[in-house]
C-alpha cells in the first residue's frame, strides 16, 4: 500500500522520474512474490490437508484470482473516466490497506507445529534445494519456470501480431487476453466440481498439454474469433490444472518449506522472466511475428511435453510399487 501510494504523491509533488517509477514498481513486485507464496500456503492451514478438499479450495482461490485480471482492466477504466488516473492509484493503494485488515482481524492465525523429521533450513534456497532433490517436483518446476517465461514473451507478443495482421485494433488484443482468463475461470469451476473425483495426477499431467497445443493456432493467419477461441482453451486447460497441481506440490512439501518453495518458482520466474522479454523484442523486429511465434511455441510445447512426462513417470511408479511388494 504505502509503495503504491507513493506514485501518485510522488507525481503530485513533482518528483516523479521514470527510473523512480521503475524502482516502485519492481519493489512492488519484490513484495509481491512472498505475498502470493504465503497467501497459496495458507490455503491448507485454514481447510486442513485433506486432498479433494484442499483441491477444491485451491479451484475457488483461482477462480478470485482470475476474476479480478478480467474485472480490474475495465474496472480502472471506468473509474479512471469518473476520478482520473492519479486518484484511481489511490484507490488501488487503499485495497491493499483493506486487505491488510481483513486479513489481520479475521484470518485466524495458523497453529504451525513442524513435525521433528520436517526440515529447518531457512532461506529461498532451501526452496531450490528441496525442488532439485525430489525427482517429481525437479521435471515440474523447471517446465513450470520455463513455460511462465514463455507466457510473458507471448503476452508481449500478442499487440505485435494483432498490429501486423488487422491493424491497430486495440479491442482484438483485449479480446484475445479475455479469452484466456474466461477460459480459465471456467477450467477452475470445472475443477472445483472434478477434482475430488478423478485421478488429479493423471488430470494435471495430460492437461498441462492442453495449455500449449490450441495456441499452434497463432501460427496460422486465421480470424480473430479462432485466435480468441485457442487463447481460451489454454486458459480452460490452465484452470484445470492449476488447483490439483497446487495440492499435489503443497502435499509433497514440508509444511516449513512450502512458501520458501513458491517463493523460489515465482522468484526464478520473475528473474527470467524479462530476460525472455529482452530477446523477444529484437526477435519480433528481425524475424516477424511467425517465426518468432514458431519459436516460442516450440519451447512451451517442450516445457509442457516435459511436465506430462515428468508426471505420468511419476504416476506409474507410484501404481508399480504395490506390485512389486507383492
Amino acid at each position: 500500500a504505502p509503495l503504491m501510494a507513493a506514485i501518485p504523491v510522488l507525481h503530485l509533488a513533482g518528483l516523479l522520474s521514470f527510473p523512480v517509477l521503475l524502482a516502485l514498481v519492481a519493489s512492488v513486485g519484490f513484495f509481491a512474490t512472498p505475498s502470493y507464496a504465503s497467501a497459496t500456503v495458507l490455503i491448507p492451514e485454514l481447510v486442513g490437508e485433506d486432498e479433494a478438499r484442499l483441491s477444491q479450495a485451491n479451484a475457488l482461490f483461482q477462480i478470485a484470482n482470475r476474476m479480478t485480471s478480467i474485472l480490474g482492466p475495465p474496472v480502472a477504466g471506468v473509474l479512471i473516466g469518473v476520478f482520473g488516473a492519479t486518484e484511481v492509484l489511490f484507490i488501488d493503494a487503499a485495497t491493499f490497506a483493506v486487505g491488510f485488515l481483513i486479513v489481520a482481524l479475521f484470518v485466524p492465525k495458523p497453529q504451525v507445529v513442524p513435525h521433528d523429521d520436517e526440515p529447518v533450513d531457512s532461506g529461498i534456497g532451501a526452496g531450490f534445494r528441496f525442488l532439485f532433490r525430489d525427482p517429481l517436483l525437479r521435471g515440474w518446476s523447471s517446465a513450470i519456470i520455463l513455460g511462465d517465461v514463455i507466457w510473458l514473451s507471448l503476452f508481449a507478443a500478442m499487440p505485435v501480431l494483432v498490429i501486423e495482421r488487422f491493424g491497430e485494433e486495440p479491442t482484438i488484443v483485449g479480446w484475445i487476453f479475455a479469452g484466456f482468463g474466461i477460459g480459465a475461470v471456467l477450467g477452475s469451476a470445472i475443477s472445483f466440481r472434478l477434482v475430488d473425483s478423478v485421478d488429479r495426477m493423471l488430470l494435471v499431467s495430460l492437461g498441462e498439454i492442453g495449455m500449449a497445443l490450441p495456441l499452434w493456432l497463432f501460427v496460422f493467419h486465421v480470424p480473430t474469433g479462432m485466435l480468441v477461441a485457442a487463447m481460451a482453451l489454454a486458459g480452460l486447460a490452465n484452470g484445470l490444472v492449476n488447483a490439483p497441481l497446487h495440492t499435489i506440490v503443497l502435499l509433497r512439501t514440508p509444511r516449513a518449506l512450502r512458501t520458501k518453495l513458491w517463493s523460489a518458482v515465482i522468484a526464478a520466474t520473475m528473474v527470467l522472466g524479462p530476460i525472455g522479454l529482452i530477446g523477444t523484442g529484437p526477435a519480433l523486429e528481425r524475424f516477424g511475428v511467425d517465426a518468432t511465434l514458431a519459436v516460442l511455441l516450440a519451447i512451451e510445447t517442450a516445457a509442457v511435453l516435459l511436465f506430462a512426462w515428468t508426471g505420468l513417470r511419476y504416476r506409474a511408479s507410484v501404481r508399480a510399487e504395490p506390485v512389486l511388494e507383492t
